[in-house]
């Protein structure tokens, strides 16, 4: 009885060092972007931000870990009261966690300028990394360099004649929309997968959003 006592208290323990730290990775997103946008966000944590590519995947991996072990975590604590508090503590927590679990993986939406804002170092990187052929690139673009890849919907970005075009979003078959980098014209007119740029968004004297609703969620 000692012993289970002892190993009970010892998972305990360890639960209780791990499972905050799963839910820092898990809410990465939420913590990252609330930082980001206050631009109190280090330059080398900018990756968190992400919002396609490996990071929400691991977001989305370390939350279906951090479920399982905070329901356990819980009913562990609970059971020092007895196996009915055990249960209890289980059929309460689930659907809680679950909750946060859901909300957790996702940034919140922060609207066109905001969230521009917050990927633009990366989005002027790309630009500057672009090779000297890449006008010459078929359909889609031309492939980012792995580190940019997180900023396009399909890790690719259209050049032209000294722009380029980052897709946030496309549609099956055609249509899309996105940031322009567009420091000699207005992208107005130009082709978005099948959609045609209209009334662009001013961002700054070389950025343009265009296909952007005024308040998306930024994923």
């Amino acid at each position: 009885m000692r012993t289970e006592r002892v190993v009970r208290d010892a998972v305990t323990g360890v639960l209780a060092g791990v499972v905050p730290w799963a839910w820092l990775v898990a809410t990465s997103a939420r913590w990252s972007w609330a930082l980001a946008v206050r631009d109190a966000l280090p330059a080398e944590a900018m990756f968190l931000t992400w919002l396609r590519g490996p990071a929400p995947v691991v977001r989305g991996l370390v939350a279906l870990v951090a479920v399982p072990l905070t329901i356990a975590l819980a009913v562990l604590v609970a059971r020092r009261a007895g196996a009915v508090a055990g249960v209890a503590a289980g059929v309460l927590v689930t659907p809680v966690v679950l909750h946060v679990a859901l909300l957790a993986i996702a940034p919140p939406s922060y609207g066109t300028r905001t969230t521009f804002d917050v990927m633009r170092p990366g989005l002027e990187q790309a630009v500057a990394a672009m090779p000297d052929d890449a006008e010459k690139a078929g359909y889609g673009g031309t492939p980012l360099a792995p580190e940019h890849r997180a900023l396009t919907t399909s890790g690719k970005a259209e050049a032209w004649d000294g722009g380029v075009f980052f897709p946030q979003w496309t549609r099956i078959i055609d249509d899309a929309g996105g940031y322009f980098y567009s420091p000699r014209a207005s992208p107005e007119g130009r082709d978005m997968h099948g959609m045609i740029c209209e009334a662009p968004l001013r961002l700054d004297d070389a950025w343009w959003a265009c296909g952007m609703p005024p308040e998306p969620a930024p994923s």
